[in-house]
């Protein structure tokens, strides 16, 4: 095998690997988010987002988000600078998307699941537009996790 597709293969399953990382970390901060929110509410449903989407869903997002970043360092030449800008763009119009919609017939209700989702969607874009690129050009994190 020559080295520059040794090389490549590195870079990749660190890519995704370290976005994998970084969904772990925002599925504990999602659901510690999730019990201090709900903890507040003497009614709340958990049909739309429960404990079992934020696991999986997360983790899932968290792959394809680190399949995507994989494709934008090899792409570009500022790839960092470019993902934290389109991630940071795409958070903010979830959250836009978050904050116009309507979750539920019932006001208190429907209040207190915009609540949430726009938590869980800040958490999440931060922790994608931030905390990827910068645990992928650490040298520890490199050493010690991947």
């Amino acid at each position: 095998m020559d080295t520059q597709s040794s090389a490549s293969f590195e870079a990749s399953y660190r890519a995704v690997m370290t976005a994998f990382f970084a969904g772990l970390a925002d599925t504990v901060l999602c659901l510690i988010y999730n019990i201090a929110f709900r903890s507040g509410r003497h009614y709340f449903s958990s049909i739309l987002l429960n404990v079992s989407y934020i696991i999986f869903g997360t983790l899932f997002l968290f792959f394809i988000i680190g399949v995507i970043y994989m494709l934008i360092r090899r792409i570009f030449r500022n790839g960092d600078l470019i993902f934290s800008l389109l991630l940071s763009a795409l958070t903010v119009v979830v959250i836009w998307t978050v904050r116009s919609g309507h979750f539920s017939a019932d006001p208190i209700e429907d209040v207190s699941l915009r609540g949430e989702y726009t938590g869980v969607s800040i958490i999440s874009g931060i922790c994608a537009a931030i905390g990827i690129p910068l645990l992928h050009r650490s040298r520890k994190f490199e050493l010690y996790v991947v």
